[in-house]
């Protein structure tokens, strides 16, 4: 029974030993870790000669094992120059401190700085410490870190011993004050140039990133381009749009976003954002990431944002990467649900149009559909008309009015494709009627023998049987135009036989399409009601010459350029 006890009480202990804790594996008993500058211990870089800068401390230096690091931070303050290691011939090495420049101490998690002894060029030892007392080369105290400032002139410091323990209830823990970025929409400097209204082009976003305080913050565009502008009401602001419109802060390695506060701009708010993380409440983000997306879903102008920055810590979250689609196709592209994210591959794709303005939309086309791309870095940097496209593109849907667009995404300007040029798109020819239909939208179409009447300066019907279509030749503002035949358009209720159009056919409406004109030929013309005083027709050759009929090549007809076959 005695040797049942005996080897009861022994697995017990053993159980009870088991089941304490784990504590780690640290030395309780006090350390001391030297940065020895003249014999350069830690084998840190040195400036010697002219290249002083070499030796700056961009970086900690470190003394220690490595679960006891102690860290030795320099801080440029208000010098010129951080503080450097140095290398002369009548100091040998040693740290450089310059007037307005400090060094910070920082102990490991756990541990408390309880002495440092500094051994300077002078005896005199006059760096102000921030907590502790300093007395004859010494620090004594018991403080998580501690920083030494530099009032004075340049001092040269041989070494630094610091002495470590473990914290205990009465450690100093300085408090880390919050990091305040301002992104200020409203400053003439945020970013040049900016837009004198609206309207001007300017002033657009289509995908930029900006950076205050070490947080960027990256803005793309939405149902209309992002743009920061002035007008009287409101003053220079930041305009985003719905749809897809995002703004994406990242703070900087080792912090986390806790807040952003936004003003706005006259009468607008935030209340159609959604946030990646955290919660929105008015016209303020609360939360705790290293990086903040938001999506507008409706039109916001904004004064300024206000991001507060905080040590990361444990519960700080990531941001999202955002997920994109593979799409081996446009017609794989098209069939996807609005805002999805897609990584789509171009196989022999052509950029068959671009807007008159220049830089709202591009109109594309493969083998299996057609789509728009619309206020997108993509169209001022690199798309340009008859071009055949090889690669991807990172793009976010959007459908609307019965066309699917590819709009900006965060990761657009990563998209990679060659270019090279094409004498013409791919055209699909037939009837009206043939063409008509719903898997031809946003392509190149090509109709022969159909009749045109002209309902204004840039509008018409044309019709060929049963079957008739709107054509729309847009307007100087409108992101549909196609400017190739505006000079060739003739005046209201004339009149066009036998006309041979290629058009992109396009949605005007979820019931509806149009063709948008990029050349429009005619055999014969009959020409009524030109809508001038006298109902007389004019008809001039190019070189001015009064002509009593049509002729074949380009006529003249009462101001305007009319191509007959």
């Amino acid at each position: 029974m005695k040797r049942f006890l005996s080897l009861f009480a022994i697995v017990m202990m053993v159980v009870s030993v088991c089941a304490q804790p784990s504590q780690p594996l640290r030395d309780i008993k006090e350390m001391t870790y030297t940065f020895d500058f003249q014999n350069n211990n830690g084998n840190w870089p040195v400036g010697e000669g002219e290249n002083y800068a070499d030796g700056n401390l961009t970086a900690p230096l470190v003394a220690g094992p490595a679960d006891d690091q102690v860290l030795l931070t320099g801080i440029q303050g208000e010098s010129a120059n951080p503080p450097r290691i140095m290398n002369n011939t009548s100091r040998g090495i040693c740290l450089w401190v310059f007037k307005g420049t400090s060094i910070k101490l920082s102990a490991a998690e756990g541990r408390a700085i309880k002495k440092v002894e500094v051994t300077m060029q002078s005896n005199s030892f006059d760096l102000t410490a921030d907590n502790g007392e300093v007395a004859e080369g010494v620090w004594t105290g018991n403080a998580s870190e501690v920083t030494f400032t530099n009032a004075k002139g340049t001092r040269y410091i041989w070494q630094v011993k610091v002495t470590v323990t473990n914290m205990d209830d009465e450690t100093y823990v300085p408090v880390i004050q919050p990091i305040v970025a301002t992104f200020d929409f409203s400053s003439p400097d945020f970013r040049n140039p900016v837009g004198e209204k609206v309207a001007d082009p300017k002033g657009n976003i289509y995908n930029e990133t900006f950076e205050v305080e070490g947080v960027t913050l990256q803005i793309t565009s939405g149902s209309a381009a992002s743009k920061i502008y002035a007008d009287n009401n409101r003053g220079q602001n930041l305009v985003t749009y719905k749809e897809y419109a995002t703004l994406t802060f990242r703070a900087p390695e080792g912090k986390a976003i806790t807040s952003i506060e936004f003003t706005a701009a006259g009468n607008s708010n935030i209340n159609n954002f959604s946030a990646s993380s955290g919660a929105i409440e008015g016209m303020t983000w609360t939360g705790n990431a290293e990086g903040v997306r938001f999506t507008q879903g409706g039109t916001s102008y904004l004064a300024n944002a206000i991001v507060t920055l905080v040590n990361k810590d444990a519960e700080t979250a990531t941001l999202p990467a955002i997920e994109y689609v593979e799409c081996a196709n446009i017609a794989a592209f098209n069939a996807l649900e609005n805002g999805t994210y897609a990584k789509v591959t171009l196989s022999n794709a052509e950029i068959t149009g671009i807007s008159a303005d220049g830089f709202s939309t591009a109109w594309m086309q493969d083998a299996t559909g057609g789509c728009w791309i619309q206020y997108s870095s993509l169209i001022v940097k690199y798309l340009m008309e008859n071009t055949k496209l090889n690669g991807f593109f990172y793009v976010v849907k959007r459908a609307t009015s019965g066309n699917t667009q590819m709009k900006e995404a965060e990761d657009t300007p990563n998209s990679n494709f060659t270019a090279e040029p094409i004498g013409e798109p791919t055209m699909i020819e037939g009837t009206l009627a043939e063409v008509n239909v719903a898997e031809n939208l946003n392509r190149v179409v090509k109709i022969k023998n159909a009749s045109f009447v002209a309902t204004s300066a840039t509008a018409g019907t044309l019709t060929q049987g049963d079957a008739e279509i709107s054509v729309n030749n847009g307007n100087e503002t409108a992101n549909q135009q196609l400017h190739k035949i505006t000079d060739t358009w003739v005046k209201e209720e004339t009149t066009m036989e036998k006309v041979t159009i290629v058009a992109i056919l396009a949605a005007s409406s979820a019931t509806k399409n149009v063709l948008l004109p990029i050349s429009m030929v005619s055999q014969t013309v009959g020409i009524s009601n030109v809508g001038s005083d006298n109902n007389e027709v004019s008809i001039y050759s190019l070189q001015g010459l009064k002509l009593q009929q049509l002729q074949k090549g380009i006529n003249i007809v009462n101001g305007k350029k009319l191509v007959v076959k």
